[in-house]
């Protein structure tokens, strides 16, 4: 039991670095694409998150 529960725990870890990269990729496209607003707002909207 207590080794599902550290997997599980591992599996929550790891979609919570998959959706960062995939949101940072998202703020790469922004600024390539010049929407420095729309990138600015994901950043600060991801440092909220992370600060929780």
């Amino acid at each position: 039991m207590k080794e599902l529960k550290a997997k599980r725990e591992l599996l929550d870890l790891v979609k919570v670095i998959v959706e960062l990269s995939e949101r940072l990729k998202s703020v790469q496209e922004d600024l390539k694409n010049g929407r420095l607003i729309s990138a600015a707002e994901a950043v600060r909207d991801l440092k909220r998150r992370l600060e929780q």
